[in-house]
């Protein structure tokens, strides 16, 4: 019995994780894939390396903490809207008061989500966006 839905077969919802290094990030990465339809693309955890990385994957959804060891992840949403980057922003953070909230929402990320209470709408999020994905957008390029 082969795959009905194309989505489930071919992974068309790239993700690029920006979160500091160790066993919480590649939980998450394994938690990701675990999703029809998405691929995990890249992972960083400074903010230089996240924009180039960003931009050389061609990923679509950026997942990204608000606090990083190597600076704030309201610097690397500024940095994305600076260059114009196509992609879905999602903020998933321990650091989740009332006012990192509102900073994130306003400089542009598409959603905020508080990583111990709000992981599941994350991902209830992840599973409606990679449904919606483009099938091959990066084939007719």
């Amino acid at each position: 019995m082969g795959c009905m839905n194309p989505i489930c077969c071919e992974p068309k919802l790239k993700i690029f994780l920006v979160d500091d290094p160790g066993i919480v990030r590649q939980r998450l990465a394994s938690m990701l894939v675990q999703i029809g339809g998405v691929e995990v693309v890249g992972m960083a955890d400074d903010l230089d390396t996240a924009l180039e990385s960003l931009i050389a994957t061609h990923a679509n959804v950026l997942m990204l903490d608000s606090h990083l060891t190597s600076g704030s992840g309201l610097n690397m949403i500024n940095a994305v809207k600076r260059h114009h980057l196509p992609v879905v922003m999602i903020v998933l953070t321990n650091h989740s008061n009332a006012a990192i909230r509102t900073a994130c929402l306003s400089a542009g990320a598409n959603y905020f989500f508080d990583k111990t209470t709000e992981y599941e709408q994350a991902r209830a999020v992840i599973e409606n966006l990679a449904r919606r994905a483009p099938l091959s957008r990066t084939q007719s390029d």
